[in-house]
């Protein structure tokens, strides 16, 4: 029984289940502003910002939406490269209107997130996609070896269990992982960003950041795994009144609408173009609250014209407008709410230049600098930050290492803390391994003298029987001499 739980000890004592690669995680809360950090619901948060690296902000790709960005993320390639130009794009290949699908994350069969990179660096490297945009389909024939599909039902507690099993699953224990929040923005798009509820939502986003660093604790793996948090774009609020209905000259069997507000995208039949175009310009002119442009007339800086997926018109509403589209959202999920026209909802997608546009970026764990700011980036360079941390080269991509070299530790203090570390695990396998043996050999030897007490008892107990037996005989024999003598004194006395 001892030696079985001594094996039980062993095994469980040298089976590491964690990678032998950096470990690292990518946490995305959806549309959490760069300045949301600063409001009194989110004091684990500010800790977190102030006593890792951080920067002011980082600047999203456009169109400020969810999807481009998140696959830019993941890829560090602008929408026009990888073609993810909005939430719902109109594909001119497929002639449909196509929304988070593999079509849509396969425009360029080139492109690989980098979660797959790292799963085709070496065999034991191992990704986990927890609802991350883009997450749930193969590339070029190869799946993260953890992934699960979007699902609203699964709470981010949940999430985070999950993915803290697969960190330390004891066959393929991932060394990257993306996971994914869809809060704050699904309550800000509803309530906007000043509402109780919204609220609510960060105290909840600063209790799910603590959650997750105390899981790492608790595991013993706190120092060992490099955190990121960071989101995909910022968010404003408009008022109901600043709704823009752009289609209200326009002949419904003319167009296809794909994108969401403020960011449109607008696909004429064909002929129709030029009539639409001057339509929506007109009204443009007169409304003064938006801006219509043709492909070629959106600036370079955007990075959107080059590809197919560019939709022929982009219909671009100002900050704190919106268009008719936002109608089906508010009918939808804000029926509960007494609505006029002075009732704000929050919106995403204007210009990257916005600094309302712009999300957050934090980071700690072995491969960072402490305490440490760094200037504002792009959400692209973040690739480049990937792949230093988890040691793969980068595929070809739109980033810079230069903008967030400064972040990571020096390559000498790099050096000095990895042979710390062999060395700590090294001496700490020594001491476990001597520790390991020494039970066994207590063991053995408790095994070994119960056994030789055993056989002592044994052998005791068989020289008492054979004494006892030898002095039952002598004393059977004994009596059997006195009857005899008996036997003949009475014999004498008869005669």
């Amino acid at each position: 029984m001892i030696l079985k739980y001594i094996s039980i000890f062993l095994v469980l004592s040298f089976v590491n289940t964690l990678s032998r690669y950096p470990i690292l995680v990518i946490i995305s809360y959806d549309a959490f502003r760069y300045d949301y950090f600063n409001s009194n619901q989110t004091p684990y948060i500010r800790d977190f910002f102030k006593k890792g690296v951080s920067a002011h902000h980082i600047s999203s790709v456009m169109p400020t939406k969810t999807f481009p960005n998140h696959f830019s993320i993941a890829t560090g390639l602008y929408a026009d490269v990888h073609g993810v130009v909005g939430n719902k794009i109109y594909d001119s290949k497929l002639k449909e209107i196509i929304g988070n699908s593999y079509e849509m994350y396969h425009y360029n069969d080139q492109v690989e997130p980098i979660w797959i990179r790292n799963e085709k660096a070496a065999f034991d490297r191992h990704s986990g996609v927890m609802m991350w945009p883009g997450g749930e389909f193969a590339y070029q024939n190869v799946n993260p070896t953890f992934k699960k599909s979007w699902n609203i039902s699964v709470t981010m507690t949940e999430r985070i269990d999950t993915v803290m099993n697969w960190i330390n699953h004891p066959e393929t224990p991932a060394n990257l992982i993306f996971l994914y929040y869809e809060q704050p923005d699904d309550v800000a798009h509803v309530d906007g960003i000043f509402s109780e509820r919204f609220n609510k939502t960060l105290t909840d986003l600063d209790y799910f950041t603590k959650y997750f660093d105390d899981q790492l604790k608790i595991h013993g793996i706190y120092d060992r795994v490099n955190v990121i948090h960071l989101s995909d774009h910022g968010m404003i609020n408009y008022k109901y009144e600043n709704i823009i209905n752009i289609t209200q000259n326009l002949d419904p069997n003319s167009y296809k609408l794909a994108g969401s507000s403020p960011f449109l995208h607008v696909i004429p039949n064909q002929d129709n173009e030029v009539e639409i175009y001057e339509n929506l310009k007109n009204l443009s002119q007169v409304n003064k609250h938006f801006q219509v442009l043709r492909r070629n007339e959106l600036p370079d800086s955007w990075h959107l014209k080059k590809t197919n997926r560019c939709p022929p018109l982009i219909a671009m509403a100002d900050p704190g407008y919106a268009f008719q589209d936002v109608l089906d959202l508010i009918n939808k999920y804000a029926k509960n709410r007494t609505i006029n026209s002075l009732s704000e909802f929050g919106s995403h997608g204007y210009e990257n230049t916005e600094l309302s546009m712009a999300g957050y970026f934090m980071a700690r764990g072995p491969g960072f600098k402490k305490n440490y700011r760094v200037p504002p980036f792009k959400n692209i360079d973040l690739y480049h930050l990937f792949c230093a941390i988890l040691q793969i080269s980068p595929a070809k991509n739109n980033g810079s290492f230069h903008n967030i070299e400064p972040i990571l530790v020096l390559p000498a203090d790099e050096g000095e803390n990895n042979i710390l570390s062999l060395l700590f695990v090294f001496v700490g396998g020594a001491i476990l391994t001597i520790i390991c043996l020494g039970c066994v050999g207590y063991a053995m030897l408790c095994l070994m003298k119960g056994k030789k007490e055993s056989e002592n008892i044994s052998r005791a107990e068989k020289r008492y029987t054979s004494d006892l037996d030898m002095a039952m005989v002598a004393l059977k024999q004994r009596k059997n001499r006195e009857a005899q003598q008996l036997l003949i004194s009475d014999s004498g006395e008869s005669s």
